[in-house]
This record gives structure tokens, sequence and C-alpha cells, in this order.
């Protein structure tokens, strides 16, 4: 969603701290399931309950632009919390498909939910230098 702010379940940065907050109040328990896979992929220094994210690391869209290093660093990111969730046994892996009270779509279970929030999160812990570049909604098709 590139326009979050018309969105009508929005994240206001001072409605919610982070991707996570907003994420457990519509889907309950997402940040609980996301933390242990981080946990699992060993990237247990990513504590989601401590992500604060504001209008520089709060990212909805796929407008986004990088470095090679920048794009290898977070797309490791990715592999090891997949391979996370690959590896549990599949009695681990029902939490993750149970439903994640999604009205738009049945079965889609909470792995899409965590990965959407993985970018905003990275960006919290890794301390690139991120720029955003704000568009408005007229210049979007």
């Amino acid at each position: 969603n590139p326009f979050p702010a018309n969105h009508p379940n929005k994240l206001h940065t001072e409605d919610y701290t982070s991707v996570w907050t907003q994420g457990d109040f519509w889907h309950k328990n997402l940040t609980v399931l996301a933390q242990r896979l981080f946990d699992l992929a060993g990237h247990d220094d990513f504590v989601l309950t401590n992500v604060v994210n504001n209008e520089s690391t709060l990212l909805f869209c796929n407008y986004w632009f990088g470095t090679p290093s920048f794009w290898l660093d977070f797309t490791n990111l990715l592999k090891h919390l997949v391979d996370a969730y690959t590896d549990l046994s599949d009695n681990e892996k029902i939490p993750y498909m149970q439903d994640p009270n999604y009205s738009i779509l049945e079965g889609v279970g909470f792995l899409p939910f965590i990965l959407e929030r993985v970018f905003s999160t990275f960006v919290f812990y890794k301390h690139y230098n991120i720029q955003p570049i704000p568009l408005p909604v007229n210049s979007v098709v």
C-alpha cells in the first residue's frame, strides 16, 4: 500500500509504535510468532517489541531503492527467516498456518503478515542511511 494514510486500517505512528504493534492489533500473536522465527534464524538481536517506526522507517509498497550490499544484507535476513520456518516440524508450523483474522483472503496464515513487516524492522535495526521520498497521492498512478 503506497498510501497507508489513506487505508481504512491505516497505521499512524501516533496510533501504533511500530509495524508489529499494528500487526498484533489486527493479527493476534503475530509478533510472538515472528520473534520465534527471528530467534531461530539467528537474529535474536532483532527484538521486535523494541521496534519503533517513524516516517523514516515505516515502509509500505514496493518502491525501494538500495545499494547491492544493502540488498544482499536484506535478502540474507529473509533467507534466514524462510530457512528457520522450513526447518520447523509440521507441528511447529501449525501456529503459522492458523487464521490471522484477515477477511479478504482465507487460509493465508501468518507468514505474509510477518514477511511484509521485515523491511521496516530491518531498516530500524541496521541503521542504513535511509532517505524517504514521499510522493503526493496524485503523482502515482
